[in-house]
């Protein structure tokens, strides 16, 4: 429900917010939008000649996504956690929604970052902190299986001696030229 009500208010302000430039760029919200083609279609066609349209977002259907561990654990604990538009952050399903926007010189990256938390609170807080599809899923649980969740995450969390978490993630980027 929540990801037709943002793709209907995009389509809504698109209008409004996109007018032509040299550069149209939307960060880590393609993933959200009923229908990506479409939206991709709207920038090139907003965008002036010779201007790049370009996005990044979490890979989530390639394990990318910051709160990856908290979905690997909830998967090891039988608790589905679905992301919404994952196929959409493919790099290879960004390239093509470029491509049939009909966009030029279309480039994808993926783009390596590291991530570091002081400790598990750390690492809890800044995960839980923010309402996307997996903290709600996490908010659901009981007691019981939340503290089977930080379990398994103290166990199978990168921690060094000084309780310290790092792990990398990526997003992939798309850039094309109109």
């Amino acid at each position: 429900m929540q990801q037709w009500k943002f793709g209907k208010a995009l389509r809504r302000l698109s209008p409004m917010i996109m007018t032509r430039s040299m550069l149209q760029q939307w960060r880590l919200v393609i993933n959200f939008l009923p229908e990506p083609d479409k939206a991709v279609s709207e920038m090139a066609r907003v965008v002036k000649g010779g201007g790049s349209v370009s996005t990044y977002i979490w890979d989530m259907a390639g394990g990318g996504f910051t709160m990856e561990p908290i979905r690997e654990a909830l998967n090891q604990m039988g608790i589905p956690s679905p992301m919404p538009g994952a196929e959409i952050t493919k790099i290879k399903n960004l390239r093509g929604a470029w491509e049939r926007a009909g966009l030029n010189d279309v480039n994808t990256r993926r783009i390596d970052i590291s991530l570091a938390f002081e400790d598990f609170d750390d690492f809890r807080d800044s995960n839980m902190g923010i309402s996307n599809s997996v903290s709600n899923i996490v908010r659901k649980l009981s007691v019981a299986d939340v503290e089977k969740l930080k379990a398994l995450l103290r166990k199978t969390l990168p921690t060094n001696r000084q309780g310290q978490i790092s792990y990398g993630t990526h997003v992939n980027a798309v850039k094309g030229f109109a």
